[in-house]
């Protein structure tokens, strides 16, 4: 058997499994080149102007050829990745028709697309393998929390869009992925910190990856050195006064507050305007990482959902519920996964379905799923929507 072969079995029971540690168990179970080259590509990054060649409609509509032995095909694959760019489109058109059976022709795709579903993150992965991959990190806020709130502080409207640092001409996600964007100018010696934007947060998906119409608002400027370093000591007043400096097209702007009914007042404000929610700043370095320098504030939605039926889990849910089957009244079905406990998923498999359940999200997708939803509790009062 090839090694690929071997590695596309373990990937396919690292999906199957919910629980961490068995995540673990299987990467370090399979550990071998091939697999890390995989992995690194998907974590890590293709090289710069690969991303333009690997637009997911386009790569569905490659169809079969000619299959190659699988060590022909890895070679072929690994020549994407590690020679020229020269006639690189025709080369993975090649390696998508080649591909040795319908797996290899999937995790090709992965590759190239950037995602393998896995459930692990790249922190995992610096873990099992620390000289091979890199986190990178930017600044996250916590939810709000009273009790850390120090005035003055600055409030902002908190945008729906895709977390991007840009950074030497280059748009990094989050996990420091290479991002499409708008050209901007920014001096050399700083690094911006914003949300990239399309029509809506859909399409944003598409465009950061493929390209499309997108704005950058920037909310954030720190210094290369500091950034390189990754030792913080300008706090966020000044970084704002210095991000003002440089006329951006698209800045965010914020208020700075000094009581507790001036926070509530434009965090309504920004509510009342269109915005997904608020964004609490105190006047502290930036900081890598989860942090209350930065805290943000959400509104809880609620709705009814008609559950159908379940799933099966898989790993520590196997033999139990994994995930409940439901629609709303205006959407497709959809797995609601959270809000309930171990025993919930054991003793509700022998309920009577449908049943009504009220769930908590954020907001309704274009195709009225609701995003980030939680089991709250069932409705016995109510036999449908």
């Amino acid at each position: 058997m090839h090694p690929v072969t071997k590695v596309i079995n373990a990937l396919e029971n690292i999906r199957q499994t919910g629980g961490r540690l068995d995540k673990e168990f299987y990467l370090r179970e399979a550990d071998c080149p091939e697999l890390q080259f995989i992995l690194h590509q998907v974590f890590q990054g293709p090289p710069q102007g690969f991303s333009d060649l690997t637009e997911a409609s386009w790569l569905r509509e490659v169809r079969d050829g000619a299959p190659m032995s699988w060590n022909g095909w890895w070679l072929a694959v690994r020549s994407l990745y590690d020679e020229p760019q020269t006639d690189r489109k025709l080369r993975i058109e090649l390696c998508l028709m080649g591909a040795p059976d319908q797996s290899g022709r999937e995790l090709l795709y992965s590759m190239l697309t950037q995602n393998l579903r896995l459930g692990v993150g790249v922190k995992t992965l610096q873990k099992l393998w620390p000289t091979r991959f890199t986190v990178f990190e930017v600044q996250l806020a916590k939810p709000l929390d009273s009790r850390k709130l120090e005035f003055p502080c600055t409030i902002e409207p908190k945008y729906d869009g895709v977390r991007a640092v840009y950074i030497d001409g280059r748009y990094l996600s989050r996990y420091g992925k290479e991002l499409q964007g708008p050209q901007i100018e920014c001096p050399s010696g700083l690094v911006l910190d914003g949300e990239l934007l399309g029509a809506d947060f859909q399409n944003t998906l598409s465009a950061v990856r493929v390209g499309g119409d997108l704005q950058y608002h920037v909310f954030d400027c720190i210094t290369e050195a500091e950034w390189k370093a990754k030792v913080f000591t300008t706090r966020y007043l000044d970084r704002t006064a210095d991000l003002c400096s440089l006329n951006l097209k698209h800045q965010v702007t914020g208020w700075i507050c000094d009581t507790q009914q001036e926070l509530d007042h434009h965090h309504a404000n920004n509510l009342a305007n269109g915005f997904e929610g608020s964004m609490v700043k105190l006047n502290k370095p930036y900081e890598l990482g989860r942090s209350s320098t930065w805290m943000k504030i959400k509104p809880v939605r609620e709705m009814d959902i008609l559950v159908v039926g379940w799933n099966y889990g898989f790993g520590k849910y196997g033999g139990c519920i994994g995930a409940l089957k439901c629609h709303t009244s205006t959407s497709d079905f959809f797995d609601l996964g959270s809000g309930f406990s171990d025993q919930d998923r054991m003793s509700w498999m022998t309920l009577n379905y449908p049943l009504v359940a009220e769930i908590r999200y954020q907001e309704l997708t274009n195709d009225g799923i609701p995003r980030f939803a939680r089991f709250v509790r069932w409705r016995p009062d109510k036999e449908t929507l």
